[in-house]
């Protein structure tokens, strides 16, 4: 089988083949390439040279498509919807697509730091699609795939790139009813009369 490039003068010519067999005019298809008509026409003049027969009737009201004409826009017509439909398709795959960013975080710091400022955001940053990776309790390892994350972690854990984010301060709360029935908690003594709610993984005093 002869290569496409042996038998027509150029992909072009194809394309203008096309345009006139849809839309029926040399003058129509000069205006959706932005071309002269006699340049339409000299351009289809050349592919019938080329594949050696006349793919258009020139009549006084217009053109019409030779039998051999018709065969090739058959072909040529399906041929280039498809490769329209398969350029529209990766420019809108491409276009859909954000990086990822995967933050690893409590759920309590999402909903109470994060998620109100999360509009601004999105506003300053439209393509990065954020996902969570959200740990209750006491936050322990990082697993891999995240490419942030928030952990209490000792001094003198080198386990991590880390650097301090936010300070978090932690205070005791009760009810006024548990207030008045146990009295205020004194910070410098050990707590002794007081109950304590305590995480469940965290490591109660003795």
């Amino acid at each position: 089988m002869a290569l496409l490039p042996h038998l027509v003068p150029s992909a072009r010519g194809l394309l203008i083949f096309e345009a006139a067999a849809r839309t029926g005019s040399f003058t129509a298809t000069a205006a959706e390439f932005n071309v002269t008509q006699p340049s339409i026409s000299r351009s289809v003049a050349e592919l019938e040279a080329a594949i050696g027969v006349k793919l258009f009737e020139r009549r006084a009201r217009g053109i019409e498509l030779t039998i051999d004409g018709r065969a090739l826009h058959d072909v040529l017509g399906e041929a280039v919807t498809r490769i329209a439909e398969t350029i529209e398709a990766i420019q809108r795959r491409k276009s859909s697509t954000k990086p990822v960013v995967t933050l690893s975080m409590s759920s309590s710091f999402v909903a109470h730091w994060l998620l109100p400022r999360l509009g601004e955001f999105n506003a300053a940053f439209p393509q990065v699609d954020i996902r969570f990776d959200l740990v209750p309790g006491v936050l322990r390892g990082i697993p891999d795939n995240v490419d942030l994350a928030t952990r209490i972690v000792a001094d003198d854990d080198e386990s991590f790139h880390r650097w301090f984010f936010a300070p978090e301060i932690i205070f005791p709360v009760c009810s006024p009813a548990y207030l008045s029935a146990r009295g205020p908690l004194d910070h410098k003594g050990d707590g002794a009369g007081h109950v304590f709610l305590w995480l469940t993984d965290h490591a109660t005093p003795k």
